[in-house]
């Protein structure tokens, strides 16, 4: 949370510096050809977003995105708990880099309806205590390790003046698709039964669209994960033009 203070006080201060720098243009629409934007609806998954947009052509643009989001609960877990029992045991920190062209509809760039094919990765650093049971009794082996993603898609959406430095941009609809790849390790000695229980648990493994491959030994566990990445993006920005 102290991250999110600080990324969202660092936004503030930079788009103050933007507003002393334009103030003799304040009440007159002029040529910019950046905004710099704070996504709100991120802020519901305790993520902290921002992005940079760029006119080109009359009727493009090109955007940079950036988000984090620091190490807490996983976001939903109890929707999730009906494909992954333990999901409300999981503890994710995320970071996403997206880059987009934008070609607007209306002619003119900031303005309208616009279609935009985009390309993100996305990394998440994960931690579970894993339970399993041994002849009916509990045990806990700590897992940790990282995921990656790298998906494409294309978004629509549409962005309006709020006066003469303020925009609002919807992200409508922008479904992407791609793959990740990751790995959880978990070092723990066991014992030769404790052994087998595990590796049969880890082997009953069914994850959400991610396949997974266990491996156990007397020193613990890993678990490699791959597979397809769906995503669906939306949201909320508001943006200062300089």
């Amino acid at each position: 949370m102290r991250k999110i203070f600080s990324l969202t006080a660092l936004f503030f201060v930079i788009l103050t510096n933007c507003i002393a720098q334009n103030q003799g243009k304040w009440f007159g629409y002029g040529n910019e050809k950046n905004i710099l934007k704070v996504e709100l609806a991120s802020l519901l998954t305790n993520t902290i977003s921002f992005q940079y947009e760029r006119s080109l052509l009359s009727n493009t643009a090109i955007t940079v995105s950036m988000g984090i989001m620091p190490k807490s609960k996983m976001p939903f877990a109890s929707y999730l708990e009906n494909k992954f029992a333990q999901a409300s045991s999981l503890n994710v920190s995320k970071y996403s880099i997206m880059s987009g062209y934008r070609y607007y509809l209306s002619g003119e760039a900031f303005r309208g309806f616009y279609v935009s094919p985009f390309l993100k990765v996305a990394g998440s650093s994960i931690t579970i205590d894993y339970k399993f049971n041994v002849e009916n009794e509990v045990k806990t082996i700590p897992l940790s390790g990282n995921l990656i993603g790298i998906t494409a898609g294309v978004l629509v959406g549409a962005q309006f003046s709020l006066g003469n430095r303020f925009n609002l941009d919807l992200e409508i609809f922008g479904p992407h698709y791609g793959f990740s790849k990751g790995e959880l390790i978990g070092p723990m000695p066991l014992n030769t039964i404790e052994k087998d229980f595990l590796e049969k648990d880890l082997t009953n493994l069914d994850l959400p669209i991610i396949k997974t491959n266990s491996i156990v030994t007397n020193n613990g566990a890993s678990i490699k994960l791959s597979g397809p990445w769906l995503g669906l993006r939306s949201n909320i920005g508001i943006g200062y033009k300089f």
